[in-house]
């Protein structure tokens, strides 16, 4: 995958996250650590990044990713929806990896 992402733009308690998610294969569509969220309108005030367009056994995949890295996975922190109108898979990630996990 291209890489043409601005790092430095990115919330920086986030940025870290999206350049591994990214470094696996992950095509991240937005993402934010939560610190804009008390002045923000539509910011949210927990760490996420989103994947738009993915089927999903890509949910299953991230989960196996993270757990083979050392990431400890909760229940919610992947979330799949999908939406069969316009045939849009998004993947909710909600928290972060630890600067411990290198990208590939």
């Amino acid at each position: 995958m291209s890489d043409d992402i601005d790092y430095d733009s990115l919330d920086p308690g986030i940025r870290h996250t999206v350049r591994v998610l990214r470094s696996w294969g992950l095509n991240t569509t937005d993402s934010g650590d939560g610190s804009k969220a008390s002045w923000m309108e539509g910011a949210l005030e927990v760490p996420h990044v989103f994947s738009v367009n993915e089927p999903a056994e890509t949910a299953d995949w991230l989960l196996g990713q993270l757990v083979r890295h050392g990431v400890e996975v909760r229940m919610g922190m992947i979330e799949y929806t999908y939406d069969p109108v316009n045939g849009v898979g998004i993947i909710a990630f909600w928290g972060t990896v630890p600067d411990s996990v290198a990208p590939a």
